[in-house]
């Protein structure tokens, strides 16, 4: 889910220099990658009780970005945030974290619909 928000939402590479693009995309982008060798690959049961830890995960997240962000802010007197789109002090933050909730609900059901139709693509056509 960080890969979709970061690169459909804050990345910006109109306006970067060719280091730090690539810096960018070697972080985000090979994070990417693994990802999808990872899901490939694997061959754990995905189910969809596993929304619990991925909702666990998406708050601790929300909580540790909020914690960091403010204690740097309170340290330096800075008004920079990490992620603008996730700044508390804006009128639409509420709404921001919410869209993050609903994205992240989207992005786990688009994945367990992958998890499905590999399986079921290897039940048919790999059989050993």
């Amino acid at each position: 889910m960080v890969v979709i928000v970061y690169w459909g939402f804050i990345a910006k590479p109109s306006g970067m220099n060719s280091a730090e693009l690539w810096v960018d995309i070697s972080v985000h982008g090979v994070g990417l990658a693994f990802i999808f060798i990872d899901f490939l690959f694997n061959r754990h049961v995905f189910k969809l009780t596993h929304i619990i830890f991925h909702y666990a995960i998406l708050l601790l997240y929300f909580g540790w970005f909020l914690i960091a962000s403010e204690t740097f802010r309170s340290r330096s007197n800075s008004k920079w945030y990490v992620y603008k789109i996730l700044n508390p002090t804006i009128p639409e933050a509420a709404l921001n974290y919410f869209l993050m909730i609903i994205l992240a609900t989207f992005v786990f059901l688009f994945a367990k619909l992958l998890h499905v139709g590999r399986e079921r693509f290897r039940a048919r056509y790999y059989k050993l």
